[in-house]
């Protein structure tokens, strides 16, 4: 059995240049931990994992934008300025 008879084609992908809320939006309708990033031109530019995601939560709450991570989910993350990176890993 090789890797392309079990692999996933039809992929869920995220903009690189996404909000944190649109992110975490496919995240959760796509039942996945993971997403490629594409830039402008489809090109594959990273990765965004849900420790990502609750890194950047963390973040935020350590300068004073607590509140976003306490809201519900897909309520004021959209305005966090922060864009999606790849995987820094």
């Amino acid at each position: 059995m090789k890797i392309s008879d079990l692999m996933q084609t039809d992929l869920a992908t995220n903009a690189a240049d996404a909000s944190l809320g649109e992110a975490l939006t496919m995240l959760v309708d796509a039942h996945v931990l993971a997403l490629p990033a594409l830039d402008a031109h489809g090109k594959f530019v990273g990765v965004l994992s849900t420790s990502d995601l609750l890194e950047a939560l963390a973040d935020a709450s350590q300068w004073g934008c607590g509140s976003v991570a306490r809201r519900h989910p897909h309520q004021g993350l959209d305005d966090t300025s922060a864009p999606v990176r790849g995987a820094r890993r």
